[in-house]
């Protein structure tokens, strides 16, 4: 073989194996950073929708204690014979309703377990005795997540004692609570991408929010996926788990995370579609990195072929 062209073989191969273990490191380390800031942007949006749904938690609870301490409803409780205070009770619950949406029932219990006002009638005269009991004994009454019966919405129930100035028990009051104003904070689209989603799963890994990929999924589909699966592995209050690559409840590779909710035993899932969360800058990087290469190895070619010609020209090697 010439000189020439062992040299110019020399140089490519070395330029080759070069480039290509220089650029692969870049590559791989420009994708760990890349992931590292989708990671983080995925967690820290689920952070701040976990914090809007404990505010939403907290602030009905509040709403429900205030209303515990209306005059109105305990006067209502004091004199249950008494027709005229029971209708203001009544009107006084419809007027709660109409300014609250969100408000789907009030219901006001003697300390006998007998609903004695009800915003919309439908519980009247009906016992509640056990909620009463719950009431009295742990001072609040929360029912999940549910589908209601009456109104054919995901609501849950607020519940608390109502005391008389002496802090006598003298019943007690529930409120339905219609959920609708969760999915408006989890299905909110900023921030995630067109395939990313937030939603919220009971401890049975059904949703109780929607899913962006199934319709009517509520207490239907199961989400039993790694992510969910690993949320409720461990009900301690820190348990965040950091992001993730894992297959999604519609069997496609997901980028996700989740955080534990531990007030009412649920979990909130933020996932986003793999291809589109890291897809783009993958093959951007790919891209770069082969251009980077090929420039490499044509250069330094070019250049062995001069130094080829160069040696065969001062050792006179070059002509047969």
């Amino acid at each position: 073989m010439k000189i020439k062209s062992t040299i110019i073989l020399s140089f490519f191969i070395v330029a080759l194996l070069g480039s290509v273990g220089g650029v692969g490191y870049y590559y791989i380390n420009s994708v760990s950073v890349t992931n590292d800031a989708v990671f983080n942007h995925l967690e820290s949006l689920a952070q701040s929708r976990a914090d809007h749904i404990q505010t939403f938690l907290e602030g009905h609870e509040q709403t429900t204690a205030v209303f515990s301490e209306s005059t109105t409803f305990k006067e209502a409780l004091e004199n249950p014979e008494n027709n005229l205070i029971i209708l203001k009770a009544n009107k006084r619950a419809e007027s709660i309703i109409s300014a609250q949406n969100e408000i789907l029932k009030i219901s006001i219990i003697d300390k006998t377990g007998k609903v004695i006002v009800s915003s919309d009638g439908s519980s009247l005269d009906t016992n509640k005795m056990e909620t009463l009991e719950v009431l009295s004994n742990e001072g609040v009454f929360i029912k999940n997540a549910h589908i209601s019966k009456g109104f054919g919405v995901i609501c849950m129930d607020y519940g608390l004692p109502i005391f008389d100035d002496e802090r006598n028990l003298i019943g007690g009051i529930i409120i339905d609570l219609n959920l609708e104003d969760l999915n408006e904070i989890l299905v909110d689209k900023t921030g995630i991408g067109a395939s990313g989603e937030t939603y919220l799963i009971n401890s049975e890994l059904y949703p109780i929010t929607p899913l962006l990929f199934v319709e009517y999924a509520e207490f239907e589909w199961k989400v039993d996926t790694s992510n969910s699966n690993h949320c409720f592995e461990n009900h301690d209050p820190l348990n965040h788990n950091k992001a993730r690559i894992f297959e999604g409840y519609r069997g496609k590779t997901v980028l996700g995370t989740h955080i534990y909710i531990p007030e009412m035993n649920w979990c909130l899932l933020a996932e986003v579609d793999d291809s589109e969360a890291l897809g783009p800058q993958r093959r951007i990087f790919l891209k770069v990195s082969i251009t980077i290469i090929l420039i490499i190895v044509i250069l330094v070619t070019l250049v062995g072929l001069h130094v080829g010609r160069v040696i065969e020209k001062k050792t006179g090697k070059g002509k047969k």
